[in-house]
């Protein structure tokens, strides 16, 4: 943000005063002449008006600077930039001058008189030097009537500014990117910034480290995870109708917090402009794989609705809720086929009894889940829907400014894919079977936020922010196939699995934070933030339907799956809420009379808590072998209850019995039934100085301390654990920013950082993933990871909009947390702590308008962004003999997880301002990244398909916007393989199909 610079005390006063006095002097004299009056002296005052604006020349003529750059300004003094969030205007003493309009405003003493490097301008002007002028107030505030006051925060030279003057390395994404691009959610805005990633589509990468290194705000304030196995937030719930910018911090300093490895996304939504608005627009897009087709698959009990806000399964019963976790499910052998007695011994009324009690149990629990079908039927799929409204305004209250923005959005997708394949592998990597998969997702997205804000007084601001989003998924989908085993059992059976997922998934924040500047006191200034946010996950009714069908049509339910291994339903809930409070207090300070820097202090809490439940239901037959094929007749109203058998006794003194018999029944899954609490507590304390070496260098260092109290109890039927982290950590930093000129900066910072493990990952029990089909068993002994960072960076900002960067950085981490599979398929999953890795790479970026080719190209502009990552995990020697065993070819060194060696981001744009034309044409090239580890055999890699991207935008009139995109016009497939090449066997691959759309929007 910019810094607030009282009048009189910028460096630039000397020149605006100047300007001022012209124009005043000159509309007096017009108004002298045109009102007719001192008609004697007009002569004279024009003589001297002209002198007076002849002599400052050079400053009241801006536009033709647009033509001749300006003779280049004699080297001075200047003073030194702030520290971390404020905005300073970066100058040095070699200045260059400026080609076109910019926003490096000269801020140098001048001390050989009022002109600067005007015509006659020279030494002898004034013989006496200007005293030096107090220091500037370094406003911290990052207030919103200061942003109402600007044009567009959102707008690319405004972020190169804030960039600019930032004392950590930061890169940035504005509203008017993001309009350019076409994105609709957060997460395709990170994946657009240089050395970032997204993987799953929610889950971001920064500089080849997964989710776990890094941290993902709100508006400054921490946002929990609603996924039971990641640990930051699932950055696609953020919807980009309400973000103004997303700011990516990928330097450590002592004022962020200590877990931010690879970066903190600092995801800033709108707010209130200067004058009144309100913001309509409506978009229908259609994909040539899900939309308007009569095969789209739709889940038992799903409506095909446009606008409705999801079609919800029941959720689970109190009954079944409240049915102890650790007590078996009725067996069906203690009364079923009972036989009359032929001894003496008779059934006692107590024992007929304790069996009719249990037949009832049984029968209630399976009307309490009710009947359900499997198999998703096809059906015609509409065209993809989303509408959004903002508004806002600046009113008064009790003569002060209050602000005000509201937004709402609403979006409905379908996507589905056919043909896909999904492949497995027995241990010696000979093919087991390949699965002919079918997909089909429709997505509904609701949101909205509120922002306030009040001026209670010409230095004390206090906000309010609230965001609400819901995001509710409706999965169907198929898999077929045939057992390939040449001699083993299954060879030549056909193998059917069949998945209907619902999910819904729910952020809420409140955040309420003030801004506060003491004139009396130095003019130190004081940041509060105190934000509740909560979010949830539930997957009610997730139903399986895993089947083996023989030769002659039968079905066989024992289908050697890691989990569930027959028809089964799957409840998860994940419940988790976060307080994050936060303080900042920052006192500037003057070094030799020129020279500014300032002191900066504050504490930090973060208090986590989760709860977690999941319960999976099986099914099985009792009387016989289901037959009928239709995985929809399996579980009819008739099965949901006994039939009883009165059996007569043939002998006459022996008591008949009954038989209570069940076509189905349920059964306990193994590792399915599961529930946990846990706490996280982090409290910090830091302190961090900027120092101003000299004119062109200054200094940035502190320390962090942070203490880490983490604690997990969970249950998973059989045995409790608890387990915990307490650990103190101090994490200091240190960077150095030289102004090489006043759009050049060089920038060096060193810090360390940790890496927390999830809840999920230190939970000592064995569950079942449904959204990787794979058994992930929680590790303990896991510890919290150690990094050592170091970065350099380049930059030049040569115009506005233009920025050329040229960064390295370097990683060592103690301890880091990977994945792993220790069975050669990749069907059970764990965590562990890897003795070291490193990560090194190297960041370019440019963005540049091709009008220095040609002044006919001053509308086109390119950008690119490009990141060569490698990282290095030592395989143990344990892992090294195993393959060697299976005779597979390895590396003494693996990459870490979900590291891409190279990432590309191009783009070119075309913006005609006069006829409210702009077309952005986007591509995405990721490489290869490592999706699971196998220790036995080949690892498993993930192949993201090259992205390529166009937008068209185009003004009708003062409020009228019409927009065209086409996304993923290359249509290349997802991959993933048994090997880290593309043409390896194939694990699974897809391709999403290409979609096009269109909108309108208006602005009043």
């Amino acid at each position: 943000m910019s810094r607030r610079t009282p009048e009189k005390k910028d460096r630039t006063s000397l020149v605006i005063s100047g300007v001022i006095h012209v124009i005043l002097i000159g509309g007096v004299a017009y108004w002298a002449w045109k009102s007719g009056k001192l008609e004697m002296m007009g002569r004279k005052v024009l003589e001297w008006v002209k002198a007076e604006k002849k002599q400052e020349q050079p400053k009241e003529q801006p536009k033709q600077v647009q033509q001749k750059a300006p003779p280049k300004l004699p080297p001075i003094q200047s003073a030194a930039p702030t520290s971390s969030g404020g905005t300073r205007r970066a100058v040095a003493a070699d200045a260059p001058a400026a080609a076109g309009d910019t926003f490096f405003v000269d801020t140098r003493t001048q001390t050989g008189g009022p002109a600067t490097g005007g015509p006659g301008a020279g030494a002898g002007t004034n013989q006496t030097a200007p005293r030096p002028p107090p220091p500037p107030r370094p406003a911290a505030s990052k207030s919103p009537f200061d942003l109402a006051s600007r044009t567009n925060v959102g707008t690319m030279a405004r972020l190169l500014q804030e960039r600019s003057s930032a004392s950590t390395v930061q890169d940035s994404f504005g509203s008017e990117q993001i309009s350019r691009s076409g994105t609709s959610s957060a997460a395709d805005v990170v994946g657009k910034i240089t050395g970032a990633s997204v993987v799953e589509g929610k889950h971001t990468v920064i500089r080849g480290l997964a989710d776990r290194y890094n941290i993902t705000t709100l508006n400054g304030a921490e946002v929990p995870s609603s996924d039971p196995y990641r640990r930051s937030v699932q950055v696609d719930v953020f919807n980009t109708d309400v973000i103004e910018k997303i700011v990516t911090t990928k330097t450590f300093s002592p004022d962020q917090p200590g877990s931010m490895t690879g970066g903190k996304i600092d995801i800033v939504t709108k707010s209130f402009p200067a004058k009144p608005f309100f913001n309509v627009s409506l978009e229908t897009s259609m994909n040539e794989n899900s939309n308007l087709k009569d095969n789209f698959l739709v889940a038992p009990g799903s409506k095909m609705d446009a606008f409705g806000p999801g079609n919800r399964p029941e959720g689970l019963s109190e009954l079944l809720r409240a049915y102890p976790i650790d007590k078996q499910y009725p067996d069906p052998a203690n009364f079923k086929n009972a036989r009359p007695r032929t001894t003496s011994n008779r059934e006692n009324q107590a024992g007929a009894i304790s069996r009719r009690q249990q037949a009832n149990e049984l029968a209630g629990m399976l009307q309490s889940l009710g009947p359900t079908g499997f198999k998703a039927s096809p059906q015609s799929s509409p065209l993809n829907q989303k509408y959004a409204f903002s508004a806002g305004q600046t009113a008064q209250l009790f003569e002060r400014p209050l602000g005000l923005f509201v937004a709402a959005n609403y979006a409905k997708r379908f996507s589905m894919y056919e043909h896909g394949i999904q492949s497995r592998f027995n241990n010696d990597l000979s093919l087991k079977r390949t699965m002919d998969d079918t997909r089909a997702v429709m997505e509904t997205d609701l949101g909205g936020s509120v922002n306030l804000a009040y001026q209670l007084a010409p230095e004390h601001e206090v906000n309010f922010n609230f965001l609400f989003n819901r995001n509710l998924q409706d999965e169907a989908r198929e898999q077929f196939s045939t057992y390939v085993e040449p001699g083993g059992n299954l060879d030549g059976f056909s193998f059917v699995q069949l998945a209907n997922h619902y999910t819904e998934r729910e952020l809420q924040t409140y955040q309420v934070r003030g801004n506060h500047t003491f004139a009396a006191l130095a003019d130190s200034r004081l940041e509060w933030l105190a934000s509740l946010s909560t979010t949830r996950q539930d997957e009610p009714d997730y139903r399986f339907y895993h089947n083996l069908v023989d030769a002659n049509g039968r079905n066989n339910f024992a289908s050697n799956q890691p989990q569930p291994d027959r028809p089964a339903r799957y409840y998860r809930e994940l419940n988790e809420q976060n307080l994050n409070l936060r303080a900042d207090h920052t006192t500037p300070y003057r070094l030799g009379g020129t020279l500014t820097g300032e002191f900066k202090f504050g504490f930090y809490s973060s208090n986590s808590r989760r709860e977690f439940f999941e319960r999976t239901y099986l099914y099985e037959d009792n009387l016989a072998p289901y037959s009928t094929g239709d995985p929809n007749g399996y579980l009819k109203p008739g099965d949901l209850n006994y039939t009883t058998t009165v059996l007569t006794p043939t002998i006459p003194d022996n008591v008949g019995r009954t038989n209570y018999n069940f076509s189905r029944f349920l059964k306990t899954a193994p590792g399915g039934n599961n529930e946990h609490t846990g706490r996280l507590d982090v409290y910090a304390a830091y302190a961090m100085a900027e120092l101003p070496l000299s004119s062109r260098l200054r200094a940035i260092g502190g320390a962090r301390l942070e203490t880490t109290d983490l604690i997990i109890s969970g249950f998973n039927g059989i045995t409790q654990s608890v387990n915990e982290r307490r650990q103190e950590d101090l994490l200091p930093a240190f960077g150095l920013v030289y102004n090489l000129s006043s759009n050049m900066n060089l920038r060096f910072n060193w810090g360390q950082t940790i890496a927390r493990p999830t809840f999920r990952e230190i939970a000592d029990y064995k569950s079942y993933d449904t959204t990787g089909d794979e058994l992930l068993q929680g590790n303990p002994a896991l510890k919290i990871s150690s990094i050592q960072n170091y970065d350099v960076r380049w930059e030049w900002f040569p115009r506005p909009s233009e920025v050329i960067s040229l960064g390295f950085f370097y990683k060592e981490i103690t301890g880091p947390i990977e994945k792993f599979s220790s069975q050669n398929d990749g069907s059970e999953i764990s965590y562990t702590n890897f003795p070291s890795a490193k990560l090194f790479g190297i960041e370019i970026e440019a963005r540049k308008s091709l009008g220095f080719l040609d002044p006919g190209m001053n509308n086109f502009s390119v950008g690119v962004n490009f990141a060569l990552i490698q990282s290095e995990v030592p395989v143990e020697q344990g892992d090294q003999d195993q393959k060697r065993l299976a005779g597979v070819d390895f590396s003494p060194t693996r990459p870490l997880y979900d590291q891409s060696p190279h990432i590309l981001n191009l783009d070119l744009s075309y913006d005609n301002k006069r006829l409210g034309t702009s077309a952005t044409l986007l591509a995405n090239v990721t490489a290869e990244r490592l999706y699971t580890v196998n220790r036995a055999t080949e690892n498993i890699y993930e192949h993201p398909p090259v992205m390529l991207d166009f937008v068209l935008s185009q003004r009708l009139g003062r409020h009228w916007k019409l927009k065209l995109s086409g996304k993923n016009l290359l249509n290349d497939d997802f991959r993933r393989t048994v090997g880290k090449a593309y043409g390896d066997p194939i694990y699974s691959s897809y391709t999403r199909g290409r979609t096009f759309s269109f909108s309108l929007g208006a602005e009043f």
